[in-house]
């Protein structure tokens, strides 16, 4: 299946569950130029079983904050996961569950918390790894967006590429391809002291 993408395309009136049986829908991505990670992140918690959790933990450590707002700048707010809802609103919601599992647990020190959330954030890369994005510039050249090597949205706009193509991989990705976007996806998000954490207290989640 292959997904249109147009960055000057109006708000899309497709509803989320849509998206599963549709062959071809388009992502209003055009926000991405404009980006307010903020908003997104508002927007993906609120009205969630975890909502008060999440201002709460990101008052304590917001550099867990920092991770989500790097998250929703590189895949921005409408990336499909596999059930067609928001890839960002799923990761968050692993994050938060984790994390507050973790305290319910009485794991509560700073590099378990730390850990797991990073964990359920790039837990989906499976949903990354699955869509293959290219775009074609103005002088007629086509390009790859390299996952987690620059947000979408500034590749897009540095190559002045107005239409981006979301095609889904067939076969599905391979096991050590997600491994590599999920490394990717750390490297980008995380510091190396909250790498650190996930690699110590969380790798297994």
């Amino acid at each position: 299946m292959t997904t249109i993408v147009t960055l000057n395309a109006a708000r899309a009136r497709i509803a989320p569950k849509d998206l599963r049986t549709a062959s071809v829908v388009y992502w209003p991505v055009s926000e991405l130029h404009e980006a307010d990670e903020d908003e997104w992140i508002k927007t993906a918690v609120r009205d969630t079983p975890h909502e008060s959790f999440a201002e709460v933990i990101w008052a304590h450590h917001p550099n867990l904050k920092e991770a989500t707002r790097k998250l929703a700048e590189y895949i921005g707010p409408h990336w499909p996961d596999k059930a067609g809802g928001s890839l960002l609103a799923l990761c968050i919601a692993e994050a938060l569950r984790r994390s507050h599992a973790s305290v319910s647990n009485g794991e509560a020190f700073l590099g378990r918390i730390v850990g797991v959330y990073l964990f359920g954030l790039t837990e989906h890369a499976a949903d990354v790894a699955r869509l293959t994005i290219s775009g074609t510039d103005l002088s007629g050249v086509t390009h790859r967006w390299t996952p987690f090597a620059e947000p979408l949205g500034a590749w897009a706009k540095r190559l002045c590429i107005d239409t981006v193509c979301a095609e889904f991989t067939s076969p599905a990705p391979s096991e050590g391809t997600i491994a590599g976007v999920r490394t990717h996806m750390v490297t980008r998000l995380a510091n190396p002291t909250d790498t650190g954490h996930l690699l110590r207290h969380a790798a297994n989640g």
